[in-house]
């Protein structure tokens, strides 16, 4: 995905990693967003034993769920492919695309991207970190879902 001089969005830190930011329906990533990528492949690669988690949102509406998690989707997918062409292995990376489920209390159109040591099953086995979305606001947007698609 070529990047945007003009693309609205930055970067920024947050507990555990970074923050990506982009404008209102777009994916694009600006020069800002790239080389924080770029920061976060070097780390990677400097310590083959990191995962990457880069979970994303987008703003939506329970009418329209497709639209934002097709967004948020492009958005989780353009962040993994600037990771894997500075060279980490896809299967160091995890893509979550979350729609507008867990949005509440941070900026709607984001990617946040999480490093962290994967851990281990009983039976030695990895497991995927946990998304960037804590329980409570998972819950939440659980319920307002069903409030909404429930019979009247």
């Amino acid at each position: 995905m070529p990047i945007k001089a003009d693309a609205v969005g930055g970067s920024s830190q947050i507990p555990g990693g970074m923050r990506l930011t982009f404008g209102p329906g777009s994916s694009d990533l600006n020069p800002e967003n790239d080389q924080t990528l770029l920061d976060i492949a070097k780390r990677a690669k400097a310590d083959p034993a990191l995962s990457v988690t880069i979970t994303a949102w987008a703003p939506g509406t329970n009418e329209d769920p497709s639209t934002p998690r097709r967004l948020s989707l492009d958005r989780a997918l353009a962040a993994r492919a600037v990771l894997i062409n500075a060279g980490i292995p896809s299967e160091r990376i995890y893509a979550v695309a979350r729609g507008f489920l867990g949005i509440e209390g941070a900026p709607p159109d984001r990617v946040d991207i999480i490093m962290a040591y994967p851990k281990k099953t009983p039976e030695g086995t990895p497991t995927l970190p946990p998304p960037a979305a804590n329980a409570a606001t998972t819950a939440g947007a659980k319920a307002e879902r069903a409030k909404a698609t429930a019979p009247p």
